[in-house]
This record gives C-alpha cells, structure tokens and sequence, in this order.
C-alpha cells in the first residue's frame, strides 16, 4: 500500500511519530512523509520512510496514495489543509489520525490493519530503547558522562519552563553530592524564564567549572543528539529535546509543569527510563486552557518536586 502521512509541529511531535511509522513499514508499505520544517532532522536517516519532504520546499507529490493519514492535532481534514498545501494526487482512503500521543497512533494503525493485540505489544516491545535513526549521527566523546538538562522549550510555550532557582538547586546538588558535571543543552533564548521574570546570568555565572553549555543555534539536531546521547541522563521540561533524550535511550527525567504527562510522554523503548515529574496540585495539567495558563496567579507548577528529581537521579547512577 502506498501511504502518505502528513505530520506537523515540531521535534517532540516528529518524534512522537517513529513508532507509528516503523509499525507502517513492517507492515510492508510505501511511507511518504511530509513534515513541518519545524521537526526538521528528525526523520531524514529514517529507514523505515521511503520519501521525505518538508511543507516549506515541495510543490507537487504527484502520485495516487492507497491511505493519506494526517497527524496534525486539531487541524482538521487532510484534504483541506494538507492537499491545499502540497497539491497531492488523489487517494483511495484518507483517515484523520489526529491524536497527539504516540500510543494513539500506533492503536490506530492496527485497528485499521486488524493488527491483534498480542501482535501490537509483541511490535512495541521488539523496539530497542534507542529507536531514534543514528546510523550517520556524529562521534563526540566530549561531555561523556554528564548529566544533560534543556531548560527551555519551544518559545511558543514559555509556560512550560521551570523556575531558574529550581534549576540551580538542582544543579548544585547534582554536582556536590553526585560528583556529576552537568552539560545545559538549547537556544540561548531557551535560558531565560520570562513568565517567572528570571535572567539565567543573573542567577548563574558564566565560569562555573561543573556547568557547561551546547548552544543550539548553530547546531544540527544530529548534532546535538550525538552529544545527549553520551549523557548519563537527562533532565528537561516537557520540550522537543526530552522526547530526543528517550528517543536515544538516555534515561530522561521530564517535569511537566501545566502539559499533561498523559498525552506528552515520550515513548519509552526496550530497557529504558523515563520518569515523570509533575505537580500535585487540582489545576494541573492546564495546557487546554491558554487563557487559564496565561493568567494564573500562583505558578506553583513551575517549581517542580526536587526531592522525586534527585531520588531518581540517585537510583539511576548507582
């Protein structure tokens, strides 16, 4: 069968897809993918996509598609926005399979393939904990060992950033009481909490010899994935970079502060970690109400529970 998936939004969501794609392909179909520039990297050394493009540089996909598949959460039908786009040829089948969360997709694709249960959980358990397509990632030997944190994320939701003092808590635990350097991955917007009003370099300076950064402006996200991928862990916000983190099978610690944990974790390969810190509060998560988000009086979400961070963190290193 010749499919076509439509997918969007940025790393995390990119990601989110592999499983669903490498299911597509074990099944034995043709996958052509067209995907946001905003994931770009993700999927270009992916064996089990056939044809890649990216919304911003193609004109036409001619061709006739058994199944067009659109993974864009809360966009709508396929043909009115993805055929506008990309002026598609025509399709037997197309299916709206919207569902932001990777489990979703994957039980969609075989409801619609009759893939039975025993099946499907044999096919999720087979994947290996780094699922994320390495085979022309870059060595680098540097920062072996270190624990890897991203305190940002995408700058379309800077709710979702965690309280700097947080951070040099944290940070300064790690290293006094682990011995464990720490290596501080993203964009150099990615260090500022403007909800919070906190200036990294107000609260961090700039020589501190068990703190290293890896800016992510000038950076592939090959690149940076070889390097979280010589981390003993990592520790991130609920961002594009903790999805890249368990992708790559590092044991990853995500704080979730308003996003919901249910429909945002990553998938967990074979044999890997992943543990979830989020807020034990009534209002949380809040991400389906912007205008709640927005105006909240009390951020206590923000300041995520340290003592379940460095209780994994020690289990971990052991």
């Amino acid at each position: 069968m010749n499919i076509v998936v439509y997918s969007v939004f940025g790393i995390g969501n990119a990601i989110d897809k592999i499983p669903m794609l490498m299911l597509l392909k074990k099944l034995g179909h043709h996958i052509t993918v067209i995907q946001d520039p905003a994931g770009r990297g993700v999927l270009d050394e992916a064996d089990f996509v056939d044809d890649l493009y990216y919304s911003d540089r193609i004109g036409a996909i001619p061709g006739v598609f058994d199944l067009g598949i659109s993974a864009i959460p809360s966009n709508g039908h396929f043909k009115n926005k993805a055929n506008q786009k990309t002026l598609l040829g025509s399709f037997t089948d197309v299916r709206d399979w919207n569902k932001p969360d990777w489990l979703s997709n994957v039980k969609m694709v075989c409801d619609y393939f009759n893939v039975d249960d025993n099946a499907e959980s044999n096919f999720l358990a087979e994947i290996p904990g780094c699922y994320y397509p390495v085979d022309n990632m870059p060595v680098h030997d540097q920062h072996t060992g270190w624990v890897g944190i991203h305190p940002g994320g995408s700058s379309n939701w800077p709710w979702k950033r965690i309280s700097l003092e947080a951070w040099r808590l944290l940070i300064d635990r790690i290293y006094f009481e682990y011995g464990l350097k720490v290596i501080c991955f993203g964009k150099s917007s990615d260090f500022n909490n403007e909800i919070l009003g906190q200036k990294w370099d107000h609260i961090f300076k700039a020589d501190e010899k068990h703190i290293s950064y890896l800016s992510g402006n000038h950076k592939t996200l090959g690149q940076t994935a070889s390097h979280i991928r010589n981390c003993k862990l990592f520790i991130s916000c609920d961002s594009g970079l903790m999805h890249l983190a368990a992708s790559l099978g590092v044991p990853t610690i995500g704080i979730f502060g308003p996003t919901s944990s249910i429909k945002n974790v990553p998938f967990v390969g074979k044999d890997n970690k992943f543990q979830v810190v989020k807020p034990l509060i009534d209002c949380h998560p809040c991400q389906h109400n912007k205008d709640k988000m927005k105006n909240c009086d009390h951020r206590s979400c923000l300041d995520p529970n340290r003592g379940l961070i460095l209780d994994t963190v020690e289990k971990w290193i052991k």
